[in-house]
């Protein structure tokens, strides 16, 4: 649920591993996924097929998509408002989790 608009609010599964590039795979909600404002709790369903990988940073080097994010190798799940100033005083609350299939 959330109290404001939602123009990107980023959803990505992250493979990450101390030595290596954590490559991830990303969907990013916006406003045409028709997210309501209201405060009240609503359902978003997204195919993991939706998701795609556009890139990712690594320390201060970004590296550009390589085809290289493995669905079987994910130990994070990260929601991120980056670049959104309409996130300063927002309250966006995710509940009940639920992913099946790949």
């Amino acid at each position: 649920r959330t109290n404001v608009g939602i123009d990107n609010l980023h959803i990505r599964f992250i493979q990450y591993q101390t030595n290596s590039i954590p490559w991830r795979t990303t969907y990013i909600l916006t406003k045409k996924d028709n997210i309501r404002t209201d405060n009240e709790w609503f359902e978003v369903t997204i195919p993991l097929s939706s998701f795609k990988e556009i890139g990712t940073m690594d320390g201060n080097t970004w590296h550009t998509p390589a085809g290289l994010f493995n669905w079987t190798q994910i130990n994070k799940l990260e929601f991120s408002t980056e670049g959104n100033e309409y996130a300063n005083g927002a309250k966006i609350a995710i509940e009940n989790i639920v992913i099946t299939g790949i």
